[in-house]
């Protein structure tokens, strides 16, 4: 695993609300070390790493505020 995609997806969980930061980071980790043992290179594992990055972000929203999801009609 890429020392640098580890330490992003760190980053990305630290965004998450205490709760739910155990839960994400096994899920997160467990993702990388699936890239890594399939063989893909640091590059690949680096993109996978910032989308989580990225999508910690609106996955915090949804955590702290799980009622103001709108239902779809």
């Amino acid at each position: 695993v890429a020392p640098s995609a580890n330490r992003l997806l760190e980053a990305a969980t630290r965004l998450l609300p205490a709760a739910n930061q155990a839960r994400y980071a096994e899920e997160y980790r467990s993702e990388l070390w699936e890239i890594a043992y399939a063989g893909h290179p640091r590059r690949s594992q680096l993109r996978y790493a910032s989308r989580q990055g990225v999508s910690s972000l609106h996955l915090r929203a949804e955590l702290l505020s799980p009622h103001r999801r709108k239902a779809s009609p």
